[in-house]
């Protein structure tokens, strides 16, 4: 599932005429079909996602990953397409459906915030080198995303994102 997500976000970015709306806010009735209240919702986001492509309207992208920083012992993601800030779940640090690897090796989030369009990541060591992030990469990936407090649009996965390190 990682890998699809993945190819799904960069195909958005890559390719002319491709978008694409996260549905992890969706329940779904079995193991991989929506159920029909997230019909009746992806419907709705849908509609708003085509007006502002097709008809000019007011633009509904979910956030989207544009960076991710390493600096003063704190890893700082950036997201384009946030309408005003992010919120977060109140999941604890251990459940926010972040990953860090430090080469191939988890490194635990202990505490997280935001700023705006910024989530901030206290992680339980510093990071050296070669390091990614990745959310929601799970086959089941989180119980409530972290949302765009205006579109309520959750932000898109992505799957090992490379870390750069000041």
């Amino acid at each position: 599932w990682a890998l699809v997500r993945e190819a799904q976000r960069r195909a958005a970015r890559e390719i002319s005429g491709v978008t694409v709306l996260s549905t992890l806010h969706c329940g779904l009735s079995d193991s991989i079909h929506n159920d029909a209240v997230s019909n009746v919702m992806l419907g709705e986001k849908m509609a708003r996602h085509c007006a502002g492509i097709l008809c000019g309207g007011q633009p509904f992208f979910a956030p989207d990953i544009e960076s991710a920083v390493w600096k003063d012992n704190e890893l700082v993601l950036s997201f384009s397409n946030v309408a005003d800030e992010l919120e977060l779940s109140r999941l604890p640090a251990d459940r926010c459906g972040f990953l860090v690897e430090d080469g191939k090796t988890p490194v635990p989030v202990v505490a997280w915030r935001t700023e705006k369009n910024k989530i901030i990541l206290t992680l339980e060591h510093t990071l050296k080198k070669d390091c990614t992030v990745s959310y929601a990469w799970e086959v089941n990936p989180v119980s409530q995303p972290v949302m765009d407090l205006v579109t309520y649009l959750p932000l898109l996965s992505f799957y090992r994102f490379p870390v750069q390190i000041e």
